[in-house]
């Protein structure tokens, strides 16, 4: 009895002590699969884990990249080939060929490649040739550029101002004036600059001096009752086009008199505006939609209605050829003398809602691909929407944007077409 005893007790022990093992090698492979897995973890990331599963070290700092300057374009396909921006989306505003180069405003959220901050910038572009970039602001946004006597103006806006920079052919600033912030700028003239702006529903006038940016103003203004400003012209006065959906009214303004209305329409949206010559004289086609209908309409040079014609058509686009004026009605082109008398009428190949004249040339633009011939040079690329030309004696440049090649969403192309090649 005593020996089954001594047995049982031996037999009790041996099986806790099993059980025992058996606990420790289930814990110890538990803690060896967590361990492995947040080194793993860790390893992926550059990181060592410690005996209580902490990093020890943190995943290397992104380095960004930036351009080296100057930085040279490159041929293709007859043309110069040459791209400005950054990883995010950048927007072309406006160039101007200043000091023998060519100024290229535009915006970027970009903080890479070839700038390091978002906001406005300009570029510098000596040919195709990408001599640098710099930051204007961060917090602008673009709003008009004009090379006058006293060096290349640049007028930007922001949420809290309106501000004006004078720049010298090194692009240095020279003078520099902030305004309140107005709703609309247009800028004219030439040696006497005016700004019309549109401030608290009404339309008023300041003038600039181009040398030291001083601003005056008179007292004169004119209620915009719902229309914004379309367009300034500059003749013998400055002539001011307003649209919207409560019609068209066409204004004059001069220093003794300010604002007169030459011309109102409430049912009439302006499309087109476009300064023309008629046997010797200035005139003004205006092309207006009027419910289904296209209005081409003539006016002297005291904006004076001389003639007109209706076009039952949903799409239209007006231009000078010479002396006549081409006008895409659908999918027809007619051809009319300066007395807006027809001359011609044929099929055209394409609708006039996929067309645009920019700069002297005719662009197609249809899913996604623009299209032009440049003095018999075919040109074609891809854009995201219609182009911006700049017609020189020697050819043209051609500046648009794109997300199929470049450094990131949209970058900033530039074809030059040098038809002396």
């Amino acid at each position: 009895m005593q020996r089954q005893k001594t047995f049982a007790k031996w037999l009790a022990l041996i099986l806790a002590i099993t059980i025992a093992v058996a606990c420790y090698l289930v814990v110890s492979a538990v803690t060896k699969s967590k361990r492995e897995a947040q080194e793993d973890a860790a390893g992926a990331v550059g990181g060592i884990v410690d005996v209580n599963g902490n990093s020890s070290t943190t995943p290397p700092p992104y380095v960004p990249s930036y351009s080296n300057f100057p930085r040279e374009g490159e041929a293709r396909g007859g043309t110069l080939f040459q791209h400005i921006g950054g990883e995010g989306e950048d927007k072309f505003c406006s160039a101007r060929f200043y000091g023998g180069k060519w100024i290229v405003f535009f915006e970027t959220d970009s903080v890479e490649h070839d700038v390091k901050e978002a906001g406005l910038h300009f570029a510098k572009l000596a040919g195709a040739t990408l001599e640098e970039t710099v930051l204007l602001s961060g917090d602008e946004r673009f709003v008009g550029a004009s090379v006058t006597k006293g060096g290349l103006m640049l007028l930007t806006s922001s949420e809290k101002a309106s501000v004006i920079r004078l720049f010298d052919e090194n692009m240095d600033l020279l003078a520099k004036t902030e305004l309140k912030r107005f709703d609309f700028i247009k800028l004219s003239g030439e040696d006497e600059l005016s700004l019309f702006v549109s401030d608290e529903g009404y339309i008023k006038r300041l003038k600039i001096n181009p040398v030291d940016l001083a601003i005056s103003s008179d007292n004169f203004l004119y209620p915009l009752c719902d229309m914004q400003i379309f367009d300034v012209l500059t003749s013998k006065n400055s002539i001011i086009f307003l649209s919207g959906e409560s019609g068209t009214k066409i204004l004059q303004y001069s220093q003794k008199e300010g604002f007169k209305c030459a011309y109102s329409d409430d049912k009439r949206r302006l499309l087109q505006i476009l300064p023309h010559s008629s046997d010797g004289r200035q005139i003004y086609l205006a092309l207006f939609e009027e419910e289904e209908n296209v209005v081409l309409a003539s006016f002297d040079e005291d904006l004076k209605s001389i003639s007109q014609r209706t076009y039952e058509a949903a799409s239209s686009l007006m231009y000078a050829d010479g002396a006549d004026i081409k006008l895409h009605v659908d999918n027809a082109l007619v051809t009319l003398c300066s007395h807006i008398e027809e001359k011609s009428r044929e099929d055209f190949f394409e609708s006039a809602k996929n067309l645009a004249y920019i700069a002297g040339y005719l662009v197609l633009i249809k899913d996604g691909e623009c299209k032009l011939s440049v003095n018999g040079k075919d040109i074609s690329f891809f854009a995201n929407d219609m182009p911006s030309i700049f017609a020189y004696s020697g050819g043209a440049l051609i500046f648009f944007e794109n997300d199929r090649e470049g450094f990131g969403k949209d970058d900033i192309f530039l074809l030059i077409v040098d038809i002396t090649c």
